[in-house]
């Protein structure tokens, strides 16, 4: 009967079988075998031969990284709408600032308290207008042979408001309500005559626009005129008018107060024709 081996039994330990005698370092163990993975629900246990499948992925945080890059994306895109509507609002809030080089020109001691008032009858007319408004355009066209009708049997007093509040580079705007407030100079007749005429040639949005020198070349109201168009003093008057329309809650042109009543956009002609005839 074989007796116990002085080395151990290698199954339990691990170790070869070693010489007698041999006092050298110890074999060196045999790796630990890898237990397979216990098969998924719905898969077949591996069989004799076969590597057993992988066990399952670890999760990856790709997906919240998207999540978050999404969320971060939709942030910016409503902070911009946010910012485009703010930046809107706050143009249709206050006058544009002409480009340096492009705007109307002031001249050192011209009046700037201009007053566009005309007639004396018991009810009063604001029309507020901008010069680079197409829509501003038709309307004058419309409704100032009303406003004269109306001034010439007594029954209004019109004030006339030429803003500015639509943006261009060239300040047709600015500089078309300066000239028509030159035109006022002359008499009311010739402010009408220049305003009506400067108001057929409201420029769209891509076209150029006239000139100081075309502008003063609508109506033929002599050299002081045309000095005064192409100095353009009247910044000032035009600024400072447009601010007050919009600190007291003009919020689109054209615009036409009947006693201080607001007329309807849609049926402005037919509402002051006869409100004047009722006057």
């Amino acid at each position: 009967m074989q007796g116990p081996n002085p080395h151990g039994d290698a199954s339990q330990n691990g170790d070869y079988p070693r010489a007698p005698g041999y006092e050298g370092p110890p074999h060196p163990q045999m790796p630990p075998q890898v237990q397979p993975m216990p098969p998924q629900a719905g898969q077949m246990p591996p069989q004799p031969g076969q590597v057993p499948p992988p066990g399952p992925k670890p999760k990856s945080a790709l997906p919240i990284v998207l999540i978050v890059v999404g969320v971060v994306a939709v942030m910016c895109l409503v902070v911009s709408a946010v910012g485009i509507g703010v930046g809107v609002f706050t143009w249709n809030q206050s006058p544009p600032d002409a480009p340096v080089g492009t705007g109307p020109d002031q001249t050192d001691g011209a009046e700037t308290d201009v007053d566009l008032t005309y007639g004396d009858g018991d009810h009063h007319v604001d029309y507020y207008y901008d010069f680079a408004c197409p829509p501003c355009g038709d309307s004058m066209q419309t409704l100032a042979p009303l406003l004269r009708d109306g001034i010439d049997e007594g029954k209004i007093t019109v004030t006339m408001h030429p803003v500015v509040i639509v943006e261009r580079s060239d300040s047709y705007g600015a500089n078309a309500a300066s000239a028509s407030v030159c035109a006022a100079d002359v008499g009311e007749p010739e402010f009408f005559e220049f305003t009506l005429a400067a108001m057929e040639q409201v420029p769209g949005k891509a076209e150029p626009a006239l000139s100081k020198t075309k502008m003063a070349e609508l109506v033929d109201l002599g050299p002081e005129f045309v000095e005064c168009v192409n100095n353009a003093p009247y910044a000032s008057h035009i600024e400072k008018s447009t601010q007050e329309a919009l600190d007291g809650g003009l919020s689109q042109v054209p615009s036409v107060r009947f006693d201080e009543q607001e007329l309807a956009q849609n049926d402005t002609a037919e509402q002051l024709k006869d409100l004047i005839e009722n006057a």
